[in-house]
């Protein structure tokens, strides 16, 4: 249970810290949001986010255009060792190689 007495779920820390902020701009007649901290991390006005189960990161927009790029080049990297991991023939030596493999692809 969170301390708002709500079960937390994977955003359960995300909604409590956001819930702690908000109550100071809902006296606010025009919304003024410059930086805040959320959980640790510091998140301003216009930021773009990626969060999932595993945690949010702040991504600064000067390399959002980069990102589908990014992200392709890591599918790529990541499938011969996928391959491998689900081969009935895995053995470490296979995953060794494939790890080299992968660190090749650019």
């Amino acid at each position: 249970m969170s301390d708002c007495g709500r079960p937390l779920s994977l955003w359960g820390a995300w909604w409590n810290a956001i819930e702690l902020v908000r109550p100071a701009f809902s006296r606010l007649s025009t919304f003024m949001w410059f930086a805040t901290i959320v959980a640790g991390m510091t998140v301003r006005s216009g930021d773009l986010i990626h969060a999932d189960r595993h945690g949010a990161v702040v991504i600064p927009l000067d390399v959002a255009a980069k990102l589908p790029e990014a992200a392709e080049l890591c599918g790529r990297r990541e499938t011969p060792i996928l391959e491998i991991a689900r081969s009935k023939d895995f053995t470490l030596e296979k995953l060794k190689e494939a790890l080299k493999r992968s660190a090749e692809i650019h």
